[in-house]
């Protein structure tokens, strides 16, 4: 026993270390033995220097993604409430706009019958309304029949 406290006293202390070896020279390990050389491997650490004027010059050396942001005076904070409200309303009073000149076109085409270039102007300018409305992006997401309502509206009223 005495040999083994050697042994971790001068692991420790001076960093000795002899390993077991294989007859392949592979180092032996093996946690349940007595034989302290092959429980623990000896994996030496070394200390880098780095040249910090390098390094600046290829990366940004200071902290930039923890560093907290002022914070916004109530003033501020206000203001910016106020922007947002604002487009909100905008938002909105620009759908309706949108959502009264399709209503109106539509009530137009299913009053008076029209020709066929009419027809396609007509579906034109309804699909144009409902891409602005946010219903669709492409022709190909309307149906082909008045009123063109978007095909995801289609395929949920079937079910």
């Amino acid at each position: 026993m005495a040999d083994f406290s050697k042994q971790i006293n001068e692991f420790h202390t001076l960093g000795t270390f002899d390993y077991v070896f294989g007859e392949n020279d592979n180092v032996i390990i093996n946690s349940s033995s007595a034989d302290f050389s092959k429980n623990y491997l000896s994996i030496p650490l070394s200390m880098f220097v780095y040249d910090d004027s390098n390094i600046s010059k290829f990366n940004d050396p200071t902290f930039v993604e923890f560093v907290s942001q002022p914070a916004l005076s109530q003033s501020q904070v206000q203001a910016t409430n106020d922007q947002v409200q604002q487009q909100l309303i905008d938002t909105q009073a620009e759908n309706q706009s949108l959502k009264t000149q399709l209503d109106s076109l539509i009530t137009q085409t299913n009053s008076a019958p029209t020709s066929a270039t009419e027809t396609l102007a007509t579906k034109q300018v309804v699909i144009e309304l409902r891409k602005q409305l946010g219903q669709g992006t492409k022709d190909s997401d309307f149906s082909d029949s008045f009123p063109y309502t978007p095909l995801v509206f289609t395929q949920l009223s079937k079910q």
